[in-house]
């Protein structure tokens, strides 16, 4: 269901770091069994773009929440990115129809560690593993205009 997109080696301290991005189809199901209501519903919304990402909700988490937000406003992306972090002090995920498939489980499961970009109108997810900012702000740029 994915596909390979891209890998970039980064040196640091002598350690090798390999950031693989992912991009798939979002699946029928997940559309099929999101309700309007769903926590995340709106991520499925036509024409919007997201970062979506999941993380405990403190100082780490609220440091990261900045970080993206000033990668937005550095490169005047904010009309084209809706940011919606998943902060929680608790995960308490559900579907209101009572199935496993809607948009709140697909991206916890996949974005739990990740920074995802819901690209809507092509039902698309874009990984990128690790959190890494540099490569989330490199694929925000270069996917601006799809």
């Amino acid at each position: 269901m994915f596909r390979f997109l891209l890998v970039v080696l980064c040196v640091a301290g002598g350690s090798y770091y390999a950031y693989v991005n992912y991009t798939g189809k979002i699946s029928d199901s997940v559309y099929e069994n999101t309700i309007s209501g769903d926590k995340y519903d709106r991520v499925l919304a036509q024409g919007e773009k997201t970062i979506f990402w999941a993380g405990y909700d403190d100082p780490s988490s609220r440091s990261i929440q900045r970080e993206i937000n000033n990668i937005l406003a550095k490169h005047k992306l904010a009309k084209i990115y809706k940011h919606i972090p998943y902060l929680y002090s608790s995960i308490n995920i559900s579907c209101i129809n009572g199935s496993s498939k809607c948009v709140e489980r697909y991206l916890f499961d996949r974005c739990n560690s990740d920074f995802c970009i819901v690209m809507a109108n092509q039902r698309k997810l874009i990984r990128i593993k690790n959190r890494n900012l540099q490569e989330l702000e490199r694929v925000l740029l270069g996917n601006k205009a799809l």
